[in-house]
């Protein structure tokens, strides 16, 4: 089963279809990406206050075992789309329901409903993509240990005119020991030290 760390947790929505994208690298050095379509926005209600989403069709509610940091129960809110959550929110709230965790971002949410943090197993079959990639579509992942990868960094710096209208100079250096300088402008800004 590989394990690596996820880099760079983020979504795309895809044919009307919410693809929780999941980048990192691979204990072997391969890089990949995770890409699952099997789940969907969540947040939760105060179990008590279900009913204020009777008006709402495409919101299923469920009870759960969850409570509340004062031990109130609460219920678990799905939506098909991301984007659906903040304006449901702010709906349930106008109308008196507390809500919590609906400012957390989908594939955040993801993660921590499988108790990820970085390290992670990836039940499945990858794909090899051209560039190295290896792509798993809708594995089981789950939280892996002491999980190690050799990982490259790259530092880019721009600088820019005050109002970010111009780049005047671009750099990057990597831990490989590459540095690239490039001056843009004509001549060095009245400014700059």
């Amino acid at each position: 089963m590989p394990r690596g760390l996820v880099l760079q947790p983020t979504y795309r929505v895809r044919g009307g279809v919410p693809v929780v994208q999941l980048f990192g690298r691979l204990e072997d050095g391969a890089p990949f990406l995770v890409e699952e379509t099997r789940y969907r926005p969540t947040f939760f209600v105060l179990a008590d206050h279900r009913e204020l989403l009777d008006d709402e069709p495409d919101a299923v509610c469920e009870l759960t075992h969850l409570r509340d940091l004062r031990g109130r129960r609460v219920a678990r809110v799905t939506v098909p789309i991301p984007a659906r959550v903040p304006p449901l929110r702010d709906r349930l709230q106008s109308r008196g329901a507390a809500t919590f965790e609906a400012d957390v971002r989908f594939p955040y949410r993801f993660l921590t409903d499988r108790g990820v943090r970085t390290g992670i197993d990836i039940r499945g079959e990858g794909r090899e993509q051209p560039g190295g990639l290896r792509l798993f579509r809708d594995p089981d992942v789950a939280p892996a240990g002491d999980v190690r990868a050799a990982l490259t960094v790259a530092s880019l710096d721009l600088e820019t005119t005050p109002d970010a209208g111009r780049i005047l100079c671009a750099s990057l250096v990597t831990n490989r020991g590459e540095e690239r300088v490039r001056l843009l402008a004509d001549a060095a800004p009245a400014h700059a030290a």
